[in-house]
């Protein structure tokens, strides 16, 4: 436990990741505050202080699901049955739930630890289609959370090999239910085994259940938050399974994971050939020198010319799939002990999540950092989170006091050089979107990088 905590608190995580990572755990609709009753009120400040909680665990479910941001294009979104209608036909999508549940044993797992996958040369992903997932998954609907009352986000992903084999696919499912407490569920399947992203360190000999006949061999992790995590791996005939479920509560997250294993051995192996046969896209994946980044022929005119003298080019990386067309360049200071003033600038062909996040720059109660004591999750609306974490803001329109209200002070916490932190902010540029964060710039200083492109 004591390594795991000592990874947990070494991880950082990049302010785009950290925001996609918020915005895929928090799918949640407009409402109006002022409308709500007391009750509401307080399960919305609950469910902010249980999301913020459950960053690390997420955050670690986002590495051994995919990598997901540094391998482009691999997550798709699809909805869930009973909240944003599932479009496959309900004939092929079983609800039966077997009424003979086998027992699993839990083996203990006294530390583990989540690592991240590097980007792969070649490797890509395709959106699904719901019949294709009601194939691989005949009891989706039984596998999903069927609480209509709960937030829900389902991502579902098929990762290929550069060759155009399948590596695995499989099925995600986040959900915060009406007491604020957060649950992420997982279920991956593949051709005889599942790439293994989590390493867990048990202190004993291992116990197999069997399920129907099927060997699982199941596994829980409660961490000294008490946090908890739950593993279950087994195999039928070459088709290898592995459902993950993390949450707060040991005893229902047993019962679930139960039922789910039960459920998809009942149902037999899953057929993959569905996910066969893909359109491999052209992808570009290359580490670039700074004169060969304003040599790109989508992007090269949005990379900024008058970065500050004391900031020097660190890495470039230039990255393109059928999901993905982007440009990311990252500055560091050039004196050592500050390490930590970084400028990052992320140039990418606008995606319709991105444009959903379009405000004006009259809008300031949707992305003034000033206006919100930290810690935000508490203190930010709920209706405006997606834009105050990523706003996105016509170039034309955009102006110094803009930036200037995505800029703040940092001093006077113990371990935190005073700097200027410059909270995310994306600017239109028609069919280009510049991202840009930084820490130890003024705002005067990237409003002139931004009005020289």
């Amino acid at each position: 436990m004591k390594a795991y905590k000592s990874y947990i608190d070494n991880i950082t995580i990049e302010p785009e990741l950290q925001d996609k990572i918020i915005n895929n755990l928090k799918q949640l609709s407009d409402e109006n505050v002022s409308g709500e009753s007391e009750m509401q009120k307080n399960i919305v400040r609950k469910r902010n202080s249980n999301t913020k909680r459950f960053i690390g665990v997420a955050a670690c479910a986002v590495l051994v699901l995919l990598g997901a941001l540094l391998i482009p294009g691999i997550i798709s979104e699809v909805q869930a049955p009973g909240s944003n209608n599932l479009t496959g036909s309900e004939d092929l999508i079983s609800r039966e739930i077997p009424t003979d549940l086998h027992a699993l044993v839990f083996n203990p797992v006294d530390d583990m630890m989540a690592g991240s996958r590097v980007i792969r040369d070649g490797y890509f992903g395709w959106e699904k289609t719901d019949e294709q997932l009601a194939v691989v998954f005949p009891n989706l609907s039984a596998i999903l959370s069927t609480n209509e009352s709960e937030d829900k986000f389902i991502s579902a992903f098929a990762n290929y090999r550069p060759d155009g084999s399948l590596e695995f696919a499989g099925i995600q499912e986040s959900v915060i239910d009406n007491e604020g407490q957060v649950f992420w569920m997982n279920v991956q399947v593949a051709y005889d085994h599942i790439p293994d992203d989590m390493m867990l360190f048990d202190g004993g000999e291992t116990t197999v259940s069997y399920v129907h006949g099927i060997p699982v061999t199941a596994f829980v992790h409660v961490s000294m938050w008490d946090d908890v995590f739950l593993r279950a791996d087994f195999l039928i005939d070459n088709i290898a399974y592995r459902v993950t479920l993390s949450g707060y509560n040991l005893e229902e997250g047993k019962e679930r994971i139960t039922k789910i294993v039960n459920l998809l051995i009942v149902n037999g192996p899953a057929d993959l050939s569905v996910l066969h046969d893909p359109i491999i896209p052209e992808m570009i994946n290359e580490h670039l020198t700074l004169d060969e980044t304003k040599q790109d022929i989508d992007f090269g005119m949005f990379v900024p010319i008058n970065v500050p003298s004391e900031f020097e080019f660190s890495s470039a990386i230039r990255t393109k799939d059928n999901m993905t067309n982007n440009l990311m360049i990252f500055f560091n200071h050039d004196v050592p002990w500050s390490f930590s003033h970084t400028l990052t600038w992320l140039i990418s062909t606008p995606t319709e999540n991105d444009l959903q996040r379009l405000i004006s720059v009259d809008d300031v109660h949707k992305f003034d950092v000033s206006l919100y004591p930290i810690p935000w999750f508490e203190t930010v609306p709920r209706e405006i989170t997606d834009y105050f974490f990523n706003p996105v803001f016509r170039a034309s329109e955009l102006t110094l006091e803009t930036v200037q209200a995505r800029t703040r002070w940092e001093d006077g916490r113990v371990g935190v050089y005073p700097k200027w932190q410059t909270d995310n902010f994306g600017v239109l540029f028609d069919n280009v979107l510049v991202n840009i964060s930084a820490n130890g710039l003024s705002a005067e200083q990237i409003w002139e990088m931004i009005k020289n492109l």
